[in-house]
C-alpha cells in the first residue's frame, strides 16, 4: 500500500517541502540591574502588559522581583519583560499561589491565615509592582525586616511604616533613585489611603454591630477602576515632580506612560 505522497513510488513531486523552525530567544537580564528612569521605564512596561494579560482572563499571580526582567531591542532600547508565565492561569481556574511575601499585598498579610482559594485580586499584583519598585530602589538593609522573624507579621509593620504619612524611608534610597524614590511615595501615599479606608470600614461595622446597626459592605472595585485609579495617582506624581528639573528624566517616563495607556485604554 503506498503512502499518502506516494514517496514510495519514487515520486518525490508530492513530498512535503523541507522547513527549518528556528527558536528565536532574547536574553532576559535582571531588571535591578537598570538605574532610576530606565528602571521606571521597563516597569510601567511590565505594569502595561500584565494588565492588558489580566483583562484577557490571563493570571500572572506571582508578582515579584524574581520575575521582573528587560531586554535590549534590536534598537537598543530597553524593555520590561514579565517572567514565568508558564505557571499563569486562566480567570476561571482555581489558583493556589498568592505570590512571595516580601512583594505580596498588605490585605493578604495582615489575615491570620491566608485563604488559598480566595479570589486574587488585579489590585494584588498592582500593589505587588509597587513592592518591587520599593525592594529596588531602597538602600540594602533597609527593608531586611521582610526577609526575618515572623516574616508576615514584620513585613506588614514595615509596609505600614513605609507608607504611613511622614515617613523618613524615601530618603533612604540608593544614589542616582532619588527621582524614583519620590514615585513610590506617591504610590505610597494613595495605596496607604485606600488601606485606611478599609481599616475605617471595619472599625465602623464593629461600632454597628455594638449598636445593633446594619453592616456595611464595602462597594466592589472593578480591575478598571484600579486601573485608572493608578492612572491618575501617576498623573498626580508627574505634576509634582515635573516642577523639579532635577526629575526631569523621571517626569518624561511618566508622561509617556500615561499617554500610552490612554491610546491603548482597553477595557476601560
Amino acid at each position: 500500500m503506498l503512502d499518502v505522497v506516494e514517496t514510495r513510488k519514487g515520486d518525490l513531486s508530492k513530498a512535503p517541502r523541507a522547513s527549518v523552525h528556528r527558536v528565536v530567544l532574547q536574553e532576559l537580564k535582571p531588571i535591578q540591574d537598570l538605574v532610576g528612569a530606565q528602571f521606571l521605564t521597563s516597569t510601567l512596561q511590565i505594569v502595561h502588559c500584565h494588565y492588558h494579560a489580566w483583562i484577557s482572563g490571563i493570571r500572572h499571580q506571582d508578582i515579584s522581583l524574581a520575575t521582573f526582567a528587560y531586554t535590549v531591542d534590536s534598537d537598543g532600547e530597553n524593555r520590561g519583560a514579565l517572567c514565568d508565565w508558564d505557571l499563569a492561569q486562566g480567570q476561571d481556574e482555581s489558583s493556589k499561589r498568592v505570590g512571595t511575601a516580601p512583594f505580596m499585598a498588605m490585605d493578604l498579610l495582615k489575615s491570620p491565615s491566608i485563604n488559598m482559594n480566595a479570589e486574587h485580586l488585579y489590585r494584588y499584583d498592582l500593589e505587588a509592582v509597587f513592592w518591587v519598585m520599593v525592594w529596588v530602589s531602597c538602600r540594602k538593609g533597609t527593608l531586611s525586616q521582610w526577609e526575618t522573624g515572623n516574616y508576615r507579621q514584620r513585613c506588614l509593620r514595615t509596609k505600614l511604616n513605609f507608607i504611613a504619612p511622614g515617613s523618613q524611608t524615601c530618603w533612604l534610597a540608593k544614589d542616582g533613585w532619588k527621582g524614583m524614590s519620590m514615585v513610590t511615595l506617591e504610590i505610597g501615599i494613595w495605596l496607604n489611603a485606600r488601606f485606611q479606608a478599609q481599616n475605617d470600614l471595619v472599625f465602623e461595622n464593629r461600632i454597628g454591630r455594638i449598636l445593633g446597626s446594619p453592616p456595611v459592605k464595602a462597594e466592589d472595585e472593578t480591575t478598571e477602576q484600579t486601573w485608572l485609579a493608578f492612572r491618575e495617582c501617576l498623573r498626580s506624581c508627574l505634576s509634582f515632580i515635573s516642577e523639579r528639573k532635577a526629575f526631569e528624566d523621571i517626569a518624561v517616563v511618566l508622561e509617556e506612560f500615561l499617554k500610552h495607556a490612554e491610546e491603548h485604554s482597553i477595557g476601560v
